[in-house]
């Protein structure tokens, strides 16, 4: 599904750039209505970014509909059906790009299975190490490479591994969390929800990260941090219910707030839950269970 930005501009009688200063290659830039932005910051993005479909460099990324709402003072519901409008594909399928010529995933220097050093980590934070190596078939790396003490948490689409996210297990690191490289995967992990092959049913609880998932197990999948694309967005369509546990922080929030409103935009009931603190990776089990249990 691609947005029509340059029609849509056009039919608002709306300036917008395709070069020049602020303007990336394929963006269409305009003066952006989210912030107070005197130049050309805000940009639609060209239909094949795996990130935001709009950003901004003041403001951040936001959604199509957030950006007609604001240039139109439109509603959502009257947002939604614009956005519509000037779509040129009304029957989008989840875009699958192959990055890798030989379709075959590049893993970090020295990945191999967990030693006592990632169990011992994973056991810190109330997790079954054998279980989560098995189920998810977590990897590690040792002290070699640029991404060297780390649990490696592959990332899997229609039983085929095409990328990995990977969490630091030292407290050292700049970098808690480090992602492959898009040259270097199958498929972009931001066009994709983590353990979507292990939620077969109607309903869905989506969380931010795989430590969160893992708490919850199946049934529940993450979008790999609080910002979301189109193509997650259109994952999340095929559920009929999409329940929405994100941390507790304000920005975090302000992301659920905004993804519930876009599913249910498009016909999916979407609700945003609020836990009483901490985030879901936290939560002790038997929490994590119930919580589970009364919303699916």
């Amino acid at each position: 599904m691609s947005f029509d930005a340059i029609s849509y501009l056009r039919d608002l009688n709306i300036n917008f750039f395709t070069s020049g200063k602020n303007v990336s290659p394929g963006w269409i830039a305009i003066q952006c209505p989210l912030c107070q932005d005197e130049s050309n910051h805000g940009g639609f993005a060209p239909p094949d970014h795996p990130g935001s479909p709009y950003s901004c460099w003041k403001c951040g990324g936001h959604s199509l509909e957030h950006v007609v709402m604001a240039l139109e003072g439109l509603s959502f519901h009257k947002a939604c059906q614009r956005v519509k409008q000037f779509q040129t594909d009304l029957r989008p399928s989840v875009p699958i790009k192959f990055r890798t010529p030989s379709g075959v995933l590049k893993l970090p220097l020295g990945t191999k299975g967990l030693t006592k050093g990632h169990k011992d980590y994973l056991i810190n934070r109330r997790f079954d190490p054998d279980y989560l190596e098995a189920k998810y078939g977590l990897l590690g790396t040792g002290p070699v490479g640029d991404c060297s003490h780390r649990i490696v948490v592959p990332v899997f689409y229609q039983g085929q591994m095409v990328s990995w996210q990977a969490r630091d297990i030292t407290g050292k690191s700049e970098l808690r969390y480090k992602s492959c490289a898009p040259a270097h995967e199958v498929m972009n992990h931001k066009r994709l929800i983590y353990n979507i092959d292990h939620c077969p049913r109607q309903s869905i609880l989506v969380v931010e990260g795989f430590t969160d998932c893992w708490r919850f197990g199946d049934h529940c999948g993450a979008t790999f941090g609080t910002t979301f694309t189109k193509a997650q967005v259109l994952l999340l369509t095929k559920y009929k219910r999409v329940f929405l546990i994100y941390d507790g922080e304000p920005e975090a929030q302000e992301r659920a707030q905004k993804l519930c409103f876009i599913l249910a935009g498009l016909g999916v009931e979407a609700e945003n839950i609020l836990l009483d603190q901490g985030d879901p990776g936290d939560l002790d089990q038997d929490t994590a269970d119930h919580m589970k249990g009364e919303l699916l």
